[in-house]
This record gives C-alpha cells, sequence and structure tokens, in this order.
C-alpha cells in the first residue's frame, strides 16, 4: 500500500469505524451531539493521503458546537492507544 495512505486510513477506522471508535463513542453515544460519524482516507498523490472527517448535527445542535467537538477529538489523535490502533488495523 501506499505510505502516506495506510497512516490515514488507520486514524479514520480508530475514529469512526464501528460503535467502539472514538468519534462514534463520543460524539454519538456519549455526548449525543452528532448523529452520525463518517471518516475516510482519500489518496491524492503518490505518498500522500487526505483524511476526509464529518458528522451530521443532532437536532438543536449547534454546527459550531459539534465543529468543535470534532476538532478536539481530532487532536487527540496523537494519544490513540494501542487497543485503538489493533482494532483499526483489523478492520
Amino acid at each position: 500500500g501506499d505510505d502516506g495512505w495506510y497512516p490515514a486510513a488507520v486514524a479514520a477506522h480508530a475514529m469512526a469505524w464501528g460503535r467502539a471508535a472514538r468519534l462514534n463513542r463520543r460524539l454519538v453515544r456519549e455526548r449525543r451531539i452528532a448523529q452520525d460519524v463518517v471518516a475516510f482516507a482519500f489518496p491524492i498523490v503518490v505518498g500522500a493521503a487526505m483524511l476526509v472527517v464529518w458528522a451530521t448535527a443532532r437536532p438543536g445542535v449547534e454546527p459550531g458546537a459539534l465543529e468543535a467537538a470534532m476538532d478536539e477529538e481530532i487532536a487527540a489523535l496523537a494519544d490513540l492507544a494501542d487497543d485503538e490502533v489493533t482494532r483499526a488495523v483489523r478492520l
């Protein structure tokens, strides 16, 4: 696989794929500010990829509040636990 795409794909899986994924768990199930979240890696050139993440706000939730919460979670990716990475790789 492409060296730039693989880390982005692992990050996408850790953030949004499955009920235990970080954004699903925190924004959809715990804080209940998002209806759903999606993340995927999109290869743009050899050696690089773009990580695409979006969420649908629940009715009554200000888009800015959801955006701020997503920013916090994305910033926290630097602290992914080993089990989160292992689960993401298995997906």
